[in-house]
């Protein structure tokens, strides 16, 4: 094995400078006085940056550098990154070291003032135009910032207190991706703010910014604001001289052609004017949330241009400098004119490379009139990066060589798993239309709409199927529920909760945490965990409680928020529940590590503990995770009906890529495989019944076990818990042969059998079998138990199964 190795931090915070180096950085060179420690004259090291991306290692351009010793900053954006991974060659050396980069102190980095469009300002602006004030942040996700403008008095850079008598006006704005942007219109009546103070003879005025976290002001840049007496340049070709000729040439009537040639020229040029560009999908519907699809549709809406040629760019916005990926001249054919642009024909890495951009490019078009150089551009629609053209993935370093053919054989599988990325649309219905499939009386209710109840209040365009998958996916990302496991456990829960998604707000409006009902997909109750998800989010749903349930993207946003940080216990080290707690959460002997959590409320901070539940789901446990949510077992059997349900929707485990979670013995299910199902129907207080079919067979029946709730504690009466069981042989001196059922929860010498007899007396939680049911009894059991024993024999008994689920009636 190689000595060369990358020396730095492997765990860098966000926004912190770090170094990087080799450990040989010291080794002997030939002496030279150009021995600088950076002096690229004697075998220099070169840098490159890696992220991965869906399954992927893909180089970035931007992140390259050379020298001995060099530094890299993460920003917020490299938080999302499945992967990051620096790579080091010196020679025939190479080394590697992944990264995965911490969330930083919350705080805001600086603001910069940029034009409308988010770019850097050339000279001076006027008042009726637009400036965007772009705050960088640092662990502040989802919080809203407060950016207050002031009109500039003093010399010198930074905020003085001697301007805080021009206060000009507070806004707000969301932080998304680091970034937070807050438009300020420059009005003209901030004039007299500036000139009130002796200064109306200044011809020019500026302005700054400042934002304030944790009792600090940080301010902007200033810009330079012409006085509303400053004649201007002419902005955007929007107003020119040539208009007051206009009017006066269309009233005279020319008595000769040599006073003509110079007319239409002008008229032309102020005649014809881009009134407005839009980004659409294919068939014209405004794009919310992520983008998906593989083509856009700009249109341009003009006046006066048709006949004349345009230019349409479409860009990729970046923090620094906007990247092109696509552009195309020709002729507007009517003052509303379309073009459509294939997005999946655009190479990705066109876009940039920035492993701190994060999984999705902010697009926006620019048209350009040809003959004027007039131009606009259009708003910022966020669109998937796997939308576009894939770049092939460089395999020419020892480094990565394995990963790439890794990822091949993974592309050869053609697999079927959910892990580690979205639904697609497809996908996504087949599920719902499945879940509805199961439960007969909600598809005749509500066949395959969603939020169809009538107190949902939900606008009629986000009841959408598109809409939903696209939100789905939005949160299963932000709060990584990236497994097939966790999204089968996430699923489950808000189906119930929502009603079977046909609301986001309780149907009662009774109780004793009124107005602060359950709203959501997660059903967020109680005025206290308002307040928190308000302090996490920015979104003001304490005094507009009803913004939950009302707006699509919130009511998804909060159910993800509750499901990684939402619970609010005590704080200390790990969770397990109260001896109080019920028998059915008690028997999984849960034990998880807390996260302790901060929020400001008025002048205090106050902390609790959390548990993300998707740590639970990777142990399969729905009793445990429904419990945390509901607090009791209010449709507990209803959600473990879903969980086993989607299992199989998702055909899990036998398509899952991460199969380490599952909990049931890792022999897998096949054709020639002895498999029971056995699906629990009727329970009363004294027995449970269900109705059984053995895969392949015309066998079935019906089983009756103990009543519940289910347990896997030894000598207790109650049925053992839904489950996936294997099967073994049983000979013994009280019952001479039966059939062992066990798995990692119940073990196998505790004995739980398949024997006959008719009644919950006959057992001590095992199962029998019969031909025939009525209340508490199944009868002709011993022959049922016969038919099944001559199968399993003539099969063999070899990773034979039972399949507990439930589904009462």
């Amino acid at each position: 094995m190689s000595d060369f190795k990358i020396i730095g931090n492997p765990n860098p915070v966000v926004g912190v400078l770090e170094i990087y180096t080799v450990n040989d950085f010291f080794e002997k060179v030939p002496s030279s006085p150009f021995n600088e420690e950076n002096s690229f004259s004697y075998n220099p090291v070169f840098w490159e940056v890696y992220v991965l991306e869906l399954g992927k290692w893909r180089k970035t351009k931007e992140n390259d550098k050379r020298g001995n010793k060099v530094s890299y900053t993460f920003l917020e954006k490299s938080l999302t990154r499945n992967g990051i991974r620096i790579l080091a060659r010196k020679g025939d050396k190479v080394a590697r070291l992944d990264i995965k980069p911490l969330s930083a102190q919350p705080k805001i980095d600086h603001i910069e003032l940029l034009d409308k469009n988010g770019a850097k300002i050339k000279g001076r602006l006027s008042y009726g135009q637009t400036v965007k004030a772009r705050v960088f942040c640092f662990n502040m996700e989802r919080r809203r910032v407060s950016v207050t403008m002031w009109e500039d008095d003093v010399k010198g850079a930074g905020h003085n207190k001697a301007n805080e008598k021009n206060f000009i006006e507070t806004l707000s704005g969301i932080v998304k991706f680091g970034k937070a942007d807050i438009d300020f219109l420059l009005k003209p009546s901030f004039a007299k703010i500036a000139e009130r103070r002796g200064h109306e003879k200044d011809k020019i005025h500026e302005f700054y910014v400042t934002a304030e976290y944790n009792d600090g002001k940080i301010a902007s840049n200033n810009i330079n604001v012409n006085a509303l007496e400053t004649p201007v340049a002419p902005y955007k070709g929007k107003t020119t001289p040539h208009q007051a000729v206009k009017n006066k040439t269309t009233e005279q009537k020319p008595k000769n052609d040599s006073q003509k040639p110079n007319v239409p020229t002008a008229i032309k040029a102020v005649k014809g004017k881009i009134n407005a560009v839009h980004i659409t999908d294919i068939a014209g519907n405004q794009i919310k949330g992520v983008f998906k699809e593989k083509q856009i549709k700009v249109w341009i809406n003009s006046t006066g241009l048709t006949g004349k040629e345009v230019r349409l760019k479409l860009y990729d916005e970046d923090l620094f400098s906007n990247d092109l990926l696509f552009t195309d001249n020709f002729t507007i054919k009517s003052d509303l004119h379309t073009v459509t642009v294939p997005l999946d024909t655009i190479p990705r890495s066109l876009g940039g490379s920035n492993w701190a951009e994060g999984n999705e490019q902010q697009l926006f078009a620019e048209i350009e009139v040809l003959q004027t150089h007039d131009f606009i551009k259009s708003a910022i629609v966020d669109v998937d990066a796997t939308v576009f053209k894939q770049d092939p993935v460089e395999t020419t370093n020892k480094v990565l060589k394995v990963d790439v053919e890794d990822s091949k054989k993974d592309e050869k599988k053609k697999s079927n798993c959910y892990c580690n990325r979205d639904f697609t649309l497809e996908e996504f219905t087949k599920i719902l239309e499945k879940l509805r499939d199961s439960e007969s009386i909600v598809k005749k209710a509500s066949k395959y709409t969603l939020f169809g109840s009538d107190n949902c209040e939900l606008d009629s365009k986000d009841k959408t199927i598109e809409k939903f998958y696209n939100q789905l996916n939005i949160i299963f990302k932000k709060y990584n529920i990236n497994t097939c496991l966790r999204k089968i456990h996430f699923l489950s829960q808000v189906y119930l909760e929502t009603d079977r998604f046909r609301t986001t707000k309780e149907y009662s409006e009774k109780g004793e945490y009124k107005p602060y009902f359950g709203r959501g997909l997660m059903q967020l109750t109680w005025q206290s965990n308002y307040e928190i998800y308000k302090a996490f989010s920015g979104t003001e749903c304490v005094d507009d409680y009803e913004v939950i349930a009302n707006n699509l993207e919130n009511a998804f946003d909060s159910a993800g928020w509750y499901w990684k940080q939402g619970k609010v216990l005590s704080v200390g080290d790990r969770w397990t529940p109260a001896s109080s707690a019920p028998s059915y959460v008690t028997i999984h002997k849960p034990n998880y590590p807390k996260n302790k959590i901060s929020y400001k409320k008025g002048d205090k901070n106050i902390n609790y503990g959390t548990v993300d539940f998707s740590l639970i789901a990777d142990d399969d446990k729905v009793d445990v995770i429904s419990y945390l949510v509901n607090g009791g077992s209010n449709g507990l059997y209803e959600r473990r009906n879903y969980v086993t349900t989607l299992k199989n929707i998702f055909k899990f485990p036998q398509e899952c890529d991460n199969k380490v979670s599952e909990k049931v013995s890792t022999d897998t299910i096949n054709d020639k495989a002895v498999t029971i199902r056995l699906i629990r129907k009727w329970e009363t207080k004294k027995s449970t019944i269900g109705e059984f079919t053995i895969d392949g067979s015309e066998i079935k029946g019906f089983i009756l076990e103990e009543k519940g709730p289910d347990t896997t504690i030894s000598g207790i009466e109650q049925r053992i818990p839904i489950g996936t069981y294997n099967l073994a042989w049983h000979n013994g001196t009280k019952i001479k042969k039966g059939l062992k059922v066990y798995n990692s929860d119940v073990s196998k010498d505790r004995a739980i059998l398949i024997h006959s007899g008719n009644t919950a007396d006959d057992t001590e939680g095992c199962l029998l079998p019969g031909s025939t049911r009525s209340v508490d009894f199944v009868g002709n059991s011993k022959n049922k138990l016969k038919e099944i024993f001559e199968y399993i024999e003539e099969k063999g008994i070899d990773n034979a199964k039972i399949i507990i689920t439930q589904k009462y009636e």
